[in-house]
């Protein structure tokens, strides 16, 4: 390994404008300074190479070097000094490990730069081994990912390389660590949803990774961090759904895959290396919380606690959870956290002692006819996970289970070709029973749900399977 430090001294050549293009075998950076020779406080945008970043400590400007120039930006004087050097130089520098010693390292381009007959400027930079935290401008990872490259093989994912979304201000980028498989995923790479398009496709929607860059604009996390990426990337901020923490509902949301940027650039999910996310939809992981049981929390998690959350289960309430697949077995873990009292709904046997000990306090095996007439008229809420609609099995079947002015909530979202059981208005009438939907969840939300988790231990059953 290197020194912890190494210092580079770098001759620069005046200018009075940036130059159109650097030599191509050049990397460049750039700082402006004032007529008196004092740098303004703009960040040099240096590339990373070789597993090292180049900072800037601090700067000796000699102000000899400055000439007066025309006035520009509000009447203030404005020159540009190029800093350049060769990758080949760069050897120079780890030749010197072996001796300890500091390089001294110039351009080879110096021909001319004093025919001016002025002092050059003298910056003073550190070479500081890559730890592993880029720059600004420079990814520390390649983007690549198990890809979906043809319908008629969905399940034949092969290894490709992606260009990931354009690093904005407001972006959070992540090395991935962990990413859990949602039914999504399937419907999507089997085309159930609809026929797909954009290939090649990357999908999962269940991520955590550690942060390894940060824009400028970004105050919640830091390099180094544990965060969360759920099934929503972006959307337009500025409606009153976005306005109002209602992001998951908003008109032009963007999908985490199978979806666009507004610069074109699709969106790519997360059986790969790395992604980057709009500071709105990253959530910070708590310490408590192991990656690997928060990773299906992100949609799996966040599709039951949103609904169970928002209408009011907690301590003296009844809530019926129908289906105890992903989703559903959520459905018990978080309505328990909360304090409700907790009725699963299965049409497998197998399932009845796995319930109870998730927390259901009662297991209804469905596959009598008969089943919801014991509990007419007793529960307050109902999330029913069903991707799967029969027509020999009406919604008033669960309607009927519902309190006065009751509510049920659909979560599941099955094939296209998989309509709703038909329903007659009547069915809703005779108790005042509400009946909607659920999308995803807010960020205030997902916040919640993970605070949950980490209080009261929240772990989902699950497999962990390596992403080779």
């Amino acid at each position: 390994m290197f020194p912890p430090l190494f210092k580079l001294t770098l001759i620069t050549k005046k200018l009075t404008s940036p130059p159109a293009q650097e030599d191509a075998n050049c990397l460049s950076g750039w700082i402006a300074v004032d007529p008196q020779g004092h740098p303004k406080r703009e960040p040099i945008q240096w590339p990373l190479f070789g597993g090292f970043i180049i900072q800037q400590p601090s700067i000796a400007v000699s102000r000899e070097a400055y000439s007066d120039a025309p006035a520009s930006n509000g009447g203030q004087s404005r020159h540009w000094c190029s800093v350049s050097y060769l990758h080949t130089r760069i050897a120079a520098v780890q030749a010197q490990e072996s001796k300890k010693s500091v390089p001294q390292l110039t351009c080879n381009n110096d021909v001319n730069w004093h025919a001016d007959g002025l002092e050059p400027l003298l910056f003073s930079y550190q070479i500081v081994p890559f730890r592993p935290f880029p720059t600004a401008t420079m990814s520390a990872v390649e983007f690549k990912g198990y890809a979906l490259t043809d319908t008629k093989k969905w399940s034949d994912l092969k290894v490709v390389e992606f260009k990931p979304k354009t690093f904005l201000e407001d972006d959070v980028e992540l090395r991935i660590t962990h990413c859990g498989v949602c039914d999504s995923d399937v419907h999507t790479l089997s085309q159930g949803w609809g026929e797909t398009t954009n290939l090649p496709l990357i999908v999962g929607h269940e991520i955590v990774g550690v942060v390894i860059r940060v824009g400028s604009n970004v105050t919640e996390f830091k390099p180094g961090e544990r965060v969360g990426i759920g099934a929503q990337i972006g959307s337009c901020m500025k409606c009153q759904r976005c306005k109002h923490d209602q992001e998951n509902y908003c008109r032009e949301i963007i999908y985490t895959y199978n979806a666009s940027y507004p610069d074109g650039v699709a969106t790519q999910g997360g059986y790969s290396t790395a992604i980057r996310a709009h500071q709105q939809f990253v959530f910070a992981i708590p310490d408590a919380l192991e990656s690997r049981y928060a990773a299906s929390m992100l949609c799996a998690g966040l599709t039951m606690f949103a609904p169970l959350k928002l209408n009011g289960a907690g301590p003296g309430k009844k809530v019926g959870i129908v289906g105890i697949g992903g989703l559903g077995h959520y459905g018990i873990l978080f309505a328990k956290a909360l304090g409700a009292g907790v009725y699963a709904f299965t049409h497998s046997p197998s399932k009845i002692e796995d319930a109870k000990k998730m927390g259901a306090d009662h297991v209804i095996d469905t596959g009598a006819s008969d089943f919801h007439e014991p509990l007419y008229g007793e529960l307050d809420l109902i999330v029913t996970t069903l991707d799967n609609f029969s027509p020999d099995r009406p919604l008033q079947t669960y309607t009927s289970m519902l309190r006065v002015f009751g509510k049920l909530v659909n979560v599941g979202v099955p094939d296209a070709d998989n309509l709703l059981p038909p329903m007659h208005a009547m069915s809703l009438c005779f108790n005042g029973a509400f009946f909607s939907g659920s999308h995803l969840g807010s960020k205030v939300d997902c916040n919640d749900m993970l605070k949950l988790a980490a209080e009261k231990g929240v772990k989902p059953w699950i497999q962990e399977l390596p992403m080779s």
